[in-house]
């Protein structure tokens, strides 16, 4: 009895022990990070996974193999075939040729088979811990971004001179190109003729091994506004990527003409060597990249359009687009008569006037082009060159292309007949300039407006000929001669006595 006791104990023993280690083998996990994973949320499952039964020592976890030998993928039902041709990709240093193309193909479509089944929802945790060797299959979602599936092999650790069944952790380049381009300009309420300043920001995709034709291109179009040019007519283009410190440089582009009713002028950049897109074609990848240039404002709405993708070499594909509108505001002046009321106005045409501002501590004067609905143009130091702007028989003045962050006063500088220049100027109103990007419009162009009044006085009566004035004046008259002629004679009279 004592005996089987003692085989009792040391079965429980060996039991305990092989628990704790089973324990300690388990506890053992690798961790796959996702570099550049960004605020991106992923999923993930494991394909492959050892099988000693097998030849190649590896098999497909039940039900992820159809994904492989799909006739869209390596249409054959040898899975060991498929693994043993995964294991020679991986270790074979042939890096082209149409064989090496042909299984990457393959190799894409099998892991994009095995991605539509995983779900958008995930962690978003950029690292993810496994406990058992093979290869997994993760798929990415975040919002202005596309994800190409990526693969991560796990394999065992070997330092023990056999496999102890410890992982190894491995890490993955996130594979993402983006779907929209943020575009902002320096300002989006503006004066015509004003010099502004777009931005487009975006993020170099990550361009996976079996895409051949990689191409990196900008396109711009722009209407309503001139893009600042050169002597030589181009235009400046500044491309950062990240902080600047290994990509910043300034391009010369030759934009073009198009005057379409889309669009008046657009310019193509292709950065499809610049970004080493052949030579390293994932050095800059999910790195933010910068662009920037500068237009005039000619119209009171700029309708601007970029496009970061557009093909070349007959590729219609594209990373994403981005549209900003700038729009100009438009002031009505009414000049009326000083007595008059809201309920019985009279209004003045005839009267003249400039506009003008400070600028930098001087006075200038608006230039606007009468022949374009008065729209803005220039600002002068001279008043004589200024455009003077009459009342019409409505006693308004409309003039465009101004902007509401400005302090504008129109000033009087001809009276309307009968009327006297009023010397206070008339300070522009503006109404409410919260407009929203969907307002802003070919059709409403004038949806920022402001308003300006002035008032002037009659011109004062005069002393005339004839009517009760000039009585007056002949009746004073001979007073004072008579006054005049008493004391002549009453002087002589004393004269003479004496």
């Amino acid at each position: 009895m004592k005996k089987m006791r003692k085989i009792f104990a040391m079965l429980l023993a060996l039991t305990m022990v092989l628990g704790m280690s089973v324990t300690a083998f388990a506890a053992e996990k690798a961790t796959i990070t996702i570099n550049n994973a960004g605020s991106g949320i992923f999923s993930y499952v494991k394909v492959i996974e050892a099988d000693p039964t097998t030849d190649t020592g590896w098999d497909f976890v039940d039900g992820y193999a159809e994904y492989f030998t799909a006739e869209d993928a390596f249409n054959t039902d040898d899975t060991q075939a498929i693994i043993k041709g995964l294991i020679y990709a991986e270790n074979s240093t042939a890096t082209e040729g149409d064989e090496i193309d042909d299984f990457v193909d393959k190799y894409a479509a099998a892991l994009q088979n095995v991605w539509e089944t995983l779900s958008a929802e995930g962690t978003e945790d950029a690292t993810i811990e496994v406990d058992v060797a093979g290869l997994y299959v993760i798929r990415g979602s975040e919002e202005g971004f596309n994800y190409t599936p990526m693969a991560v092999f796990i394999g065992m650790n070997y330092e023990s001179g056999k496999p102890s069944g410890v992982v190894d952790s491995a890490q993955v380049e996130a594979k993402k190109s983006p779907t929209s381009i943020e575009k902002v300009v320096d300002d989006t309420i503006v004066e015509t003729n004003q010099e502004v300043t777009y931005t487009v920001t975006s993020t170099v995709p990550y361009f996976p091994d079996q895409d051949t034709n990689r191409w990196y291109v900008i396109t711009d179009t722009i209407k309503g506004a001139d893009y600042v040019l050169t002597n030589e007519g181009k235009l400046s283009v500044t491309v950062k990527i990240g902080d600047g410190t290994t990509f910043n440089r300034t391009y010369e582009v030759m934009p073009t003409d198009v005057s379409d009713g889309t669009a008046d002028h657009t310019f193509t950049l292709d950065l499809t060597n610049d970004v080493e897109l052949d030579l390293d074609h994932n050095k800059y990848a999910n790195q933010t990249i910068e662009i920037t240039y500068k237009a005039i404002v000619t119209g009171l709405v700029i309708d601007n359009d970029v496009m970061i993708g557009e093909g070349v070499n007959g590729v219609d594909d594209k990373y994403g687009s981005d549209h900003e509108d700038v729009i100009s505001g438009t002031v009505t002046l009414v000049k009326t008569d000083d007595n008059a009321t809201e309920e019985n106005r009279i209004l003045l045409a005839g009267a003249e006037f400039v506009v003008q501002k400070t600028e930098e501590e001087k006075v200038v004067y608006a230039i606007f082009d009468t022949e374009n609905n008065n729209t803005l143009t220039d600002w002068t130091e001279n008043l004589e060159e200024a455009t003077k702007l009459v009342t019409n028989d409505d006693g308004e003045i409309t003039v465009n292309g101004l902007a509401p962050d400005t302090a504008y006063e129109f000033k009087e500088t001809k009276a309307p007949a009968g009327y006297s220049i009023n010397e206070t100027n008339a300070t522009v109103t503006w109404s409410d300039t919260d407009i929203t990007e969907e307002e802003i419009s070919d059709e409403n162009a004038s949806a920022i407006t402001g308003d300006a009044s002035m008032k002037d006085t009659k011109l004062a009566s005069l002393p005339g000929t004839g009517g009760i004035g000039t009585t007056i004046f002949t009746i004073g008259g001979c007073a004072i001669m008579i006054a005049a002629a008493a004391l002549y004679f009453v002087s002589r009279k004393k004269t003479e006595e004496q």
